[in-house]
């Protein structure tokens, strides 16, 4: 019996399956009897790595990367990696797993420029954002094609621990997104998210930066939206209580 053959109308296979659902066992008796450990799926474009890496499976990742996985395949349809979405899932067992068989940390999906520094930000799964800054991610990346970057959507998510991991690793507190001028400051305060904005404030976020378009500025949304305690905290940290928004 052939091991490596596909349903045909799925293109589902024996070691993608076995991946998938974290039946170690299976993977490994599966790679013993000769499997290619990177085959893909034709219909999906999926493969192994990257539906365990996916489901969190990290003794089924181990075994595919002991086996030869390649640790920065990618998918050929959506461009998406293993490593992307371990740490968007939050799975940071499996993203040092990736991360020490040599996956690439800055790598970029190639048809939407996400990376999983920003993922990870953007869902506050600390571990991971922690694994990937300690392996040489860069805190301060960003998106090609909307701007984005990982301090600015853990900020509007609200996500302290991110946020801290980020400063503590070099992320700049003050950087603008160039397409729309929001900035980590404004939108945690946008959000209400009060402990964000205190670790924003304690790292040099300027409670007095405005959105050069808009010209909306931390205090005055704080006021408008009735967040007494932002209100607070951006004054203690010398937000000017005379400042007017002003058109360009």
């Amino acid at each position: 019996m052939n091991p490596n053959q596909e349903n045909p109308q799925s293109g589902a296979f024996p070691l993608l399956l076995a991946a998938r659902n974290g039946h170690a066992g299976a993977v490994q008796a599966l790679l013993q009897a000769g499997v290619d450990p990177n085959q893909i799926a034709p219909q999906s474009g999926a493969f192994p790595l990257l539906l365990a890496a996916r489901n969190g499976r990290a003794d089924a990742v181990q075994a595919l990367l002991r086996a030869g996985a390649s640790p920065g395949q990618e998918n050929p349809q959506s461009g998406v990696f293993a490593l992307l979405l371990a740490a968007q899932n939050g799975h940071a067992d499996v993203v040092k797993a990736l991360l020490h068989a040599g996956a690439d940390p800055g790598q970029v999906n190639p048809r939407d420029g996400n990376f999983p520094l920003l993922m990870a930000a953007q869902a506050g799964h600390a571990d991971a954002v922690q694994t990937l800054l300690q392996a040489g991610a860069n805190p301060n990346q960003v998106k090609g094609q909307s701007g984005n970057f990982p301090l600015l959507l853990a900020a509007r998510n609200g996500h302290a621990e991110a946020i801290r991991a980020l400063l503590r690793a070099g992320a700049i507190p003050n950087v603008v997104k160039l397409n729309n001028g929001n900035f980590p400051l404004l939108l945690a305060v946008q959000n209400g998210h009060v402990e964000a904005v205190q670790a924003l404030l304690q790292a040099g976020a300027n409670p007095n930066l405005v959105n050069r378009l808009d010209r909306n500025f931390p205090l005055l949304l704080a006021v408008q939206n009735g967040h007494l305690d932002l209100v607070r905290a951006l004054l203690r940290a010398g937000a000017d209580p005379n400042h007017a928004r002003l058109q360009c």
